[in-house]
C-alpha cells in the first residue's frame, strides 16, 4: 500500500516538473511570416529590446479569441508610451492559410501572391491588420514551448520571459504591462532604451 501511495506521489510530482512551463520562450526556426511589407519590417521586430509574443492555438474560434481590433489600438497605447521599445509576434495556429489571411483582411489573395513584387506597397493598402504574423499550422510553437490556449507574454532579447498574462485590452491588464516594461526599462543595461 505505501509503495502505491509512493508511486502516485512520484507520478504527480514528475508530471509537474515536465510540464512546467520554461523561463524562456522558443521561437520555431523557419517561421512562415505572412502579412509583412518587407523582409526589414520582419528584422526590426526580432531585433527590438522586447518582444510582446502573442500565440493562439486552433481549439475554438482562434479569430474570436484575438480580437484583432483592440490589438491595434493596445499596440498604439503601448507604443506611445515605448517607442522604438517594443516588438510584436503573433503565432497563430490555422490550419489553413486561407482562413488566416481572410482573418487579418488581405483582399486579392491570389493577385497579392502571383504579382510580380508582392511588396509593392500599392497592393498592401489591402491588408487591414498591419503587423506580420507566423503561420503555424502544426502548433510547433505551441508544442515546443509546452503551452496551450491564447496567452500572451513580454521577452526580451534573449527571449527570458518577464510576464506571461491576458492580452493589455482593459485599462488594468495595459496597466500591468506598462509596469513590467518601465522596470525592465529602470533595471536595464541598455543606455538607448532608458526614457
Amino acid at each position: 500500500m505505501k509503495a502505491a501511495k509512493l508511486f502516485v506521489i512520484i507520478t504527480v510530482l514528475l508530471s509537474m516538473c515536465c510540464t512546467r512551463q520554461s523561463t524562456t520562450l522558443v521561437l520555431p526556426e523557419n517561421c512562415e511570416f505572412i502579412n509583412y511589407t518587407d523582409s526589414s519590417q520582419i528584422y526590426g521586430i526580432l531585433n527590438k529590446p522586447l518582444k510582446i509574443v502573442i500565440w493562439a492555438d486552433s481549439i475554438g474560434c482562434t479569430g474570436c479569441k484575438l480580437e484583432l481590433d483592440k490589438w491595434e489600438y493596445a499596440i498604439a497605447e503601448l507604443d506611445s508610451r515605448f517607442p522604438n521599445l517594443l516588438g510584436y509576434l503573433f503565432f497563430l495556429q490555422f490550419k489553413e492559410k486561407e482562413d488566416l489571411e481572410f482573418l487579418l483582411g488581405i483582399d486579392n489573395i491570389d493577385e497579392y501572391y502571383d504579382s510580380e513584387d508582392p511588396f509593392d506597397q500599392n497592393d498592401m493598402t489591402e491588408i487591414s491588420f498591419p503587423l506580420p504574423v507566423v503561420w503555424d499550422p502544426k502548433g510547433n510553437f505551441g508544442k515546443i514551448n509546452n503551452i496551450k490556449g491564447y496567452k500572451c507574454f513580454i521577452i526580451d532579447e534573449d527571449n527570458n520571459i518577464f510576464f506571461t498574462g491576458e492580452p493589455p485590452f482593459t485599462t488594468e491588464n495595459q496597466e500591468k504591462y506598462v509596469k513590467v516594461i518601465e522596470k525592465y526599462i529602470m533595471n536595464s543595461d541598455f543606455p538607448n532604451i532608458k526614457q
